[in-house]
């Protein structure tokens, strides 16, 4: 399976700090640790835990930025439970798990551009550590849009609330529909392309399906500079994860 953990990969420890239960399905899990100290906003990594007799690992992205000093792994949990998120969701605090290095593709970019972050369902978890880097320093990012398309809930929106009342560059718009969810980001993007001379650099994470759709819309609009997450290779990138 894509999301098992690899043979013979480096880990390392870490410990518990919070868990955040967002609503009945979905829970974030604070990993501190000293021995992973950077990671780029974006990455994923393997969260590992002991199931029976196994230690069994699966890619999850974090939601966490460095400057907040902890690994945080946004996930739903919905049933019927596989074995590994059974023993998830029942982590206590000060208990102990294992990590992979992190890694992946979606990796935030400095480069005086708008950065504009489309996800479905869970796959916020990876725009979060985008979004929380960004409100720490704002530098050589000129402005950043969040769409979020979610049927079931609204992960991090309170939260991206505060930032819009705070900032002036930085916007978040959570859908339910995808009519509705296209028809924004057509909008915002006809807005941003009014504001700012050079083309925005779009994260995408989803389903392949929801991937698919926004990657043929996106180039006819002419958007080329796409970093798309591959949802076989990172269990968050799936909205049914």
């Amino acid at each position: 399976m894509a999301c098992s953990k690899r043979k013979n990969m480096e880990t390392f420890y870490g410990q518990v700090i919070n868990i955040i239960k967002h609503d009945e399905t979905t829970f974030s899990f604070d990993i501190e640790t000293e021995e992973i100290s950077k990671w780029t906003p974006g990455e994923h990594t393997f969260l590992i835990v002991r199931v029976g007799e196994k230690e069994v690992g699966k890619k999850l992205s974090i939601a966490s930025s460095p400057h907040e000093g902890f690994l945080r792994f946004t996930t739903r949990v919905t049933e019927p439970r596989s074995d590994y998120k059974e023993v998830l969701v029942n982590l206590v605090k000060g208990e102990y798990v294992k990590l992979g290095k992190p890694e992946g593709v979606l990796k935030l970019r400095r480069e005086l551009r708008p950065l504009v972050l489309l996800s479905e369902g869970i796959g916020i978890a990876p725009m979060r550590a985008m979004v929380s880097s960004y409100v720490d320093n704002q530098n050589h990012i000129s402005e950043m849009i969040q769409l979020s398309l979610d049927e079931i809930g609204d992960i991090y929106k309170e939260e991206f609330d505060l930032y819009k009342s705070d900032l002036k560059h930085f916007s978040s718009y959570y859908l339910s529909s995808k009519a509705g969810y296209f028809d924004m980001l057509h909008h915002e993007l006809r807005m941003l392309m009014k504001r700012q001379d050079l083309e925005p650099i779009i994260y995408l994470t989803g389903t392949d399906d929801f991937v698919d759709e926004n990657v043929i819309r996106l180039k006819a609009l002419g958007f080329l500079d796409i970093i798309k997450d591959d949802p076989k290779a990172g269990c968050n990138g799936c909205g049914s994860h």
